[in-house]
């Protein structure tokens, strides 16, 4: 899928939306400081996870989990709205089925690229 600069925009703020300090008591005041609690709620709950998978499938594997302070979508149904919406296709069963197993690998893959993109220190484990 190749991404407009409107769709990146689109799913910058769906992933910076979803993030959820509530339970955690903390404010958060901008972005940087939002990324910064999920990689580090990620590290402190599932960092163990790196060096046996590699920190993307680690990270793919731990959003699959519904952790609390990322709320990503997971019913099949508001993925394909979500992804049809920043411009995928996902008119055949074939287009969909990608698409919803993919879904959490897209999502890391963004996620991380915003890391970046906000230079956000990746501590190791």
């Amino acid at each position: 899928m190749r991404l407009t600069k409107e769709n990146k925009q689109d799913i910058e703020k769906y992933i910076l939306n979803s993030i959820d300090s509530e339970n955690y008591n903390i404010i958060l005041e901008n972005e940087k400081q939002k990324l910064e609690f999920v990689y580090n709620t990620f590290i402190n709950e599932f960092g163990f996870r790196i060096k046996q998978i590699g920190l993307y499938s680690a990270f793919s594997e731990y959003l699959q989990g519904l952790p609390s302070c990322i709320n990503i979508d997971f019913y099949n149904y508001k993925i394909l709205e979500l992804a049809q919406s920043w411009g995928q296709e996902v008119e055949t069963e074939k287009q969909q089925d990608k698409v919803i197993n993919q879904w959490f690998d897209f999502i890391t893959n963004q996620f991380f690229k915003l890391c970046k993109k906000y230079k956000i220190e990746l501590k190791e484990v």
